[in-house]
């Protein structure tokens, strides 16, 4: 899991379930155990998107959305605003119960909060497998149901080992 996106949030988030747990190790490793039920959750859910796009006889390929120029326009456009928010131009505020919901969920102590906190971290990471998933995941999208799910599996199994080892033993964080 050699992703720029993820090496910098693995002991960042076992040092919060270290906190979390009080440093009872039982207790880490159940907080890790939930994180990487979200992970799982999140990638098992793309398979299973892919596959009813499949169903539905759209053509999925490595590529697919970047032919669609309507998804092109609107992409373009939301790192346009990303952008114009980081330069301080103006803030972006989600509606209040979105903003709560998703924050009160992430935010949670317990094992839920950790499950919603592995689900969120994966969301934001998986951009970052395309340099090097992008071969796995073209190949994965011609294949039949069942080895498309496999390979998401894997992909999941990659991202939560770090988190599944150090929650494991919390020591090997230093």
């Amino acid at each position: 899991n050699l992703m720029p996106c993820v090496l910098p949030v693995i002991s960042l988030k076992i040092y919060g379930f270290i906190a979390q747990a009080r440093q009872s190790r039982p207790k880490i490793f159940r907080h890790g155990l939930a994180f990487i039920a979200g992970i799982y959750v999140w990638f098992l859910s793309l398979g299973l998107l892919i596959l009813l796009l499949k169903a539905s006889g759209q053509e999925i390929t490595w590529a697919f959305q970047f032919q669609n120029s309507l998804f092109l326009l609107v992409i373009s456009g939301l790192v346009f605003l990303f952008a114009l928010n980081l330069f301080g131009v103006f803030e972006m505020v989600l509606p209040g119960a979105a903003s709560n919901s998703l924050d009160q969920l992430a935010s949670q102590e317990g094992y839920l909060g950790s499950f919603f906190q592995g689900l969120f971290a994966t969301l934001l990471a998986t951009p970052c497998t395309a340099p090097f998933l992008g071969s796995a995941l073209g190949f994965a999208f011609a294949q039949s149901g069942v080895v498309i799910i496999v390979i998401f599996c894997s992909i999941a199994t990659g991202m939560a080992l770090p988190f599944f080892f150090l929650s494991f033993n919390p020591a090997w964080v230093k």
